[in-house]
């Protein structure tokens, strides 16, 4: 993966990452600060945390022209390992869980095989496996905000470390 902050790739056509077509994109965020992916991409707009640096990006965003929401200022290639860790964190943290049949329909590998430390999960009561799903037990889903983060790859999680997109949020 390649974080782009402020992107700017040749790969993605000049400055920014262009918005996805219509029929690639699989997960549309709406709203300021909502993260979207495709298959290739995750990328955003800015986010805050502190209700300083949120008021301030919501009255950027209102005020944008529709034309600025043509390209994403930040954003992160994904290669095919980071593919498989948004699939899995995507579905794994909803009730219904993952699908172990679609992953392999769309990997051409058992899960199990690409991220063994879900097996982790199983042995800590906090997830179940059945012939059709893994998906998370009412204690997993309970911890899914740490379950999450622990599926993301070393290498994203470096990039992550102190970033902040909005300069409040260093305060």
């Amino acid at each position: 993966t390649h974080l782009a902050a402020p992107a700017a790739s040749a790969a993605a056509g000049g400055p920014g990452l262009r918005a996805p077509s219509p029929a690639d994109r699989t997960r549309p965020g709406l709203g300021c600060g909502a993260r979207s992916y495709t298959r290739g991409l995750h990328y955003a707009w800015e986010y805050g945390v502190k209700p300083q640096s949120v008021r301030a990006l919501i009255d950027d965003w209102l005020a944008r022209p529709a034309r600025d929401f043509e390209v994403a200022g930040f954003g992160a290639v994904l290669d095919g390992d980071e593919q498989r860790r948004r699939y899995v964190i995507q579905s794994l943290l909803l009730r219904d869980g993952l699908d172990r049949g679609a992953y392999v329909a769309r990997f051409g590998s058992a899960v199990e095989t690409d991220l063994p430390q879900l097996e982790e999960l199983l042995e800590l009561d906090l997830a179940i496996r059945d012939e059709r799903t893994l998906r998370l037990t009412d204690e997993g889903l309970a911890r899914s905000d740490a379950i999450g983060p622990w599926l993301v790859s070393p290498a994203v999680a470096e990039r992550m470390r102190g970033h902040a997109l909005h300069p409040d949020d260093h305060r």
